[in-house]
């Protein structure tokens, strides 16, 4: 039967990923009417990027529960329950697509076929996915995860650089920057689940952090949410 620390460790992943996933669901439902009037596409894979923050979050503490009850810090070995490859699959996704489709809300003028660039994206995602799950390597899954971080920083980085409008380029990329720390940190925290515990609750507070600044800034451009 699982102790006091089982049930202590899944209420504070529980609440964690509680608080950001409103967060998530607040950006994406509150920037509805924005989208509708202006049809900007831009707002549309930000949205996007948001409601698959809140999908990846859902799977992250489902695996959290899964390595807390089964006392398993091996994240990516889950071969003798047939439901453990398919979270990892589903969090994984929604992860990468998350980070995608925010990148492509800053470069969609660039990459302008829409349809071409979107099915890359889920191409990419699932592929790795899929090599995360089947291959179960931490060390290849977390050289993947490096390279497509040094790819979405070094194009957003450009994306920086050729943004005239400066006052826009550097609130962009500065929320930019703390999402994919974000997206870094729990990358890590769920790859190398027995972090030490002070790390750990710092990772969240840092993580909740990120997400309420981004939340202020979107109610402060859109208004009451």
């Amino acid at each position: 039967m699982p102790g006091p620390m089982f049930y202590q460790s899944m209420g504070i992943d529980v609440l964690y990923a509680f608080v950001l996933i409103m967060c998530s669901l607040i950006i994406y439902f509150g920037t509805r009417e924005v989208y509708k009037l202006s049809e900007y596409k831009g707002i549309k894979y930000f949205r996007l990027s948001f409601l698959y923050f809140a999908l990846s979050l859902f799977f992250r503490s489902f695996i959290r529960i899964i390595v807390l009850f089964f006392n398993d810090p091996r994240v990516l070995h889950f071969s003798m329950r047939a439901w453990g490859p398919v979270t990892v699959v589903l969090f994984t996704y929604t992860s990468i697509m998350a980070v995608l489709c925010l990148l492509y809300s800053v470069l969609y003028k660039k990459w302008k076929n829409e349809k071409l660039i979107f099915g890359i994206f889920n191409s990419v995602a699932l592929l790795i996915s899929l090599i995360t799950a089947l291959l179960t390597i931490p060390l290849l899954t977390l050289s993947l995860q490096v390279i497509l971080f040094v790819f979405v920083g070094l194009t957003s980085y450009l994306a920086y650089k050729d943004c005239k409008n400066t006052k826009k380029r550097n609130s962009l990329y500065f929320n930019y920057i703390l999402l994919f720390a974000f997206w870094t940190l729990n990358m890590i925290d769920i790859l190398i689940p027995r972090f030490i515990p002070i790390i750990q609750i710092l990772i969240y507070l840092v993580s909740i952090g990120i997400f309420m600044s981004i939340l202020y800034k979107v109610i402060r451009r859109v208004g009451s949410i």
